[in-house]
């Protein structure tokens, strides 16, 4: 393998380039070469050194820029934590949530009252008629009355939830809600002097082919026995 050139020592460039005392006249010469040389090696190490400092500067602001957005995002995580953190948020926030809560149960309440109110004067036409049909005959078949009990303790459970919910409702209130039930209550109050009736004639039901009747009474009683043992 060939052996690389041994740098050359300015002393032997001088050397080289001065064989002759003749060629002392070529100093001037000589000089304006080195000189020049020498700009333009100066020439390229100051534009080295400038892109270098450039290059350095924008790595620098580049990872300054890229700290100050972590730390950005670590302020901002940290406020929220504290935020989250904050008895006083959450209680604000959980506050908010179950007022608007509880608005939409008292809207969904209100309407449903209103439609039941509405459709219980509808509701009270059948029964008045069913109720009419089966009282013209105290000893008759009584086709209806299964019927007649269990549609009014729907409405009867309805009136006393209502009225329940209209405790803390003025006087007024309270008063206007107990006229919209008076027929229900007329109604009611008939249905249980039918029942009076059928039952001061068990024996004539008997005799007549109802005994049907009969079990119906019972059956009502027992209904009512177990609606008398539920709490109030």
């Amino acid at each position: 393998m060939a052996m690389a050139a041994a740098p050359v020592s300015a002393t032997q460039a001088i050397g080289e380039y001065l064989q002759s005392p003749d060629d002392l006249v070529k100093i001037s010469t000589f000089r304006k070469k080195l000189e020049k040389e020498k700009a333009s090696i100066d020439a390229r190490l100051k534009s080295g050194v400038k892109d270098q400092l450039q290059a350095t500067r924008e790595g620098l602001r580049k990872l300054l820029g890229t700290r100050n957005n972590v730390q950005v995002i670590k302020d901002e995580m940290a406020a929220i934590e504290r935020q989250c953190a904050d008895p006083a948020n959450v209680v604000t926030t959980f506050d908010q949530i179950s007022r608007v809560s509880m608005v939409h149960r008292n809207f969904e309440q209100t309407e449903e009252t209103v439609n039941n109110l509405l459709e219980m004067n509808s509701k009270l036409d059948v029964l008045e008629d069913m109720l009419e049909t089966d009282s013209r005959d105290i000893r008759g078949p009584a086709p209806n009355l299964l019927v007649i009990h269990f549609l009014l303790n729907q409405l009867e459970a309805f009136r006393n939830q209502t009225m329940h919910q209209a405790k803390k409702a003025s006087a007024n209130s309270r008063s206007t809600l107990a006229r919209y039930f008076e027929r229900l209550n007329n109604v009611i109050e008939a249905f249980n002097q039918y029942i009076v009736g059928l039952a001061g004639n068990i024996l004539d039901l008997v005799r007549a082919g109802h005994s049907d009747v009969v079990v119906k009474l019972i059956k009502i009683a027992e209904m009512e026995g177990r609606e008398d043992e539920k709490p109030s």
